[in-house]
């Protein structure tokens, strides 16, 4: 039978993650018990804290696991009837409470610590055969969740969507086409095509590959615009090869295009966007200015066309506290 999450790709990332976690928890039961170690698979962070934190709070224990309040309040209520933590009123704050490790969970740690050594080793072998950066992309994935929430996002593309009924997507092979015949006719009505423009023109898949992105702007399966993120190095990329049909120009689609953009950056950790582009075209270097861009002094530039270079700070921390 056909795997329906399979085919929901992203839609049902959530859903594919829990069955991911059930894969891996239903030999977590056989790995304790291998180790002598009697405790329950979502009792691992508290313990592994504890072990190096004589006393914590819920709080603590919290934030530095990363699980809600509640779920750490019902975690340590279960081990607190196992006899493997004790809590006691903190003499600084009566209204709080301390957790500590019990004379039990300790005799535990030294066979705890063999597993967890065992266990990673394992896990790191498994995610290197995947991709050798598996853990970092991880760790992205989860950055780019807490600056803005999957709800968040979800209500940004329908709002997208809505508007004109455009959709901001991620670019696939199949738009190749498009990616390039879009660039050409707005560059051609204007100026010449040049070697750069070719070179990043005719293979997209590149600008991806060294860590850049590429977007697009879509009407049900019709590509009206684009626009590419490359990547300079990694705080600074490069605003680029955006283009809007003819036909759609003036709905504000190039807007909905650097905004997402924008989006992308921050979501991979920039702290600066930069484009280069030509004074004559007077509607792009307004558009820029409306999304922030002023005009900077860079480097000297592959394409003869440029005669502006304008940059956008991006402020990670002030956007967070914002959303």
């Amino acid at each position: 039978m056909p795997d329906l999450l399979k085919q929901l790709a992203e839609a049902a990332l959530g859903s594919r993650l829990r069955r991911l976690a059930e894969m891996l928890s239903s030999d977590a039961g056989s790995i304790y018990q291998s180790y002598n170690v009697d405790i329950e698979p979502s009792w691992f962070p508290i313990i592994m804290v504890l072990s190096q934190t004589p006393q914590s709070s819920i709080k603590a224990l919290a934030e530095q696991t990363g699980h809600s309040h509640v779920f750490v309040s019902k975690i340590v209520k279960q081990m607190r009837v196992r006899a493997l933590v004790t809590v006691t009123p903190s003499e600084q704050d009566k209204r709080s409470t301390l957790i500590s490790l019990t004379p039990t969970a300790k005799q535990m740690l030294p066979a705890l610590s063999a597993q967890t050594r065992d266990v990673g080793n394992a896990m790191q072998l498994l995610t290197n055969s995947v991709h050798p950066e598996f853990m970092a992309l991880v760790d992205a994935f989860e950055t780019a969740l807490r600056r803005k929430s999957l709800s968040q996002r979800t209500q940004i593309s329908a709002q997208r969507f809505n508007q004109q009924s455009v959709q901001i997507v991620p670019y696939h092979r199949q738009h190749a086409k498009a990616f390039y015949d879009l660039n050409k006719q707005w560059i051609e009505q204007f100026f010449v095509m040049e070697p750069s423009d070719y070179a990043s023109l005719e293979d997209p898949d590149k600008i991806i590959e060294q860590g850049g992105s590429i977007l697009l702007a879509m009407v049900n399966k019709d590509v009206i615009g684009t626009c590419a993120m490359i990547k300079m190095n990694d705080s600074q990329f490069e605003l680029a090869k955006m283009a809007v049909s003819p036909v759609c120009q003036g709905m504000g689609i190039g807007y909905m295009l650097g905004q997402a953009v924008i989006d992308a950056a921050l979501d991979k950790g920039a702290s600066q966007l930069y484009l280069e582009s030509n004074r004559q075209l007077t509607a792009a270097i307004n558009l820029y200015k409306k999304l922030g861009f002023t005009e900077v002094k860079g480097a000297a530039s592959p394409y003869a066309r440029c005669d502006i270079q304008m940059a956008l700070a991006l402020k990670q921390e002030a956007r967070c506290k914002e959303e």
